[in-house]
């Protein structure tokens, strides 16, 4: 399973290190589900993906929905923090989502039209 870094390019804070790239079918399928705890660093990015459910889900999540913009920088186009179990929610135009623990949107200060940078895990840029 791929693991990517994802950088707000405006802030340079760090959204997270350990996300996993989840880009075929059952990845996206099996998502977060199951998970018990999601640490600081860790969380998911569901490409494409325009919506995102927390049925079943057993930890509150920080959801950001982006739009791609060039090769690995995305912007963020809509985004809900502290999402609970029994959700849905959607973004018109998003290409994927970004699945994250609750706190992460504030203490990274991303808001609407940030651009991130996803890429490998290996490769951080110096900032």
């Amino acid at each position: 399973m791929n693991r990517i870094t994802v950088i707000n390019e405006r802030t340079h804070k760090i959204l997270g290190d350990r996300i996993i790239w989840a880009n075929h079918f059952y990845t996206r399928l099996k998502g977060l589900l199951g998970k018990k705890e999601l640490n600081k660093g860790e969380g998911i990015c569901l490409i494409p993906c325009s919506s995102v459910h927390t049925f079943f889900m057993k930890i509150p999540l920080d959801v950001i929905f982006v739009k791609k913009k060039a090769e690995g920088k995305y912007q963020v186009i809509r985004w809900k923090e502290g999402i609970t179990s029994g959700k849905v929610i959607f973004s018109k135009g998003a290409d994927a989502v970004l699945e994250l623990p609750t706190g992460t949107i504030s203490r990274s200060h991303t808001m609407e039209g940030d651009i991130i940078r996803l890429l490998p895990s290996d490769k951080l840029p110096s900032v």
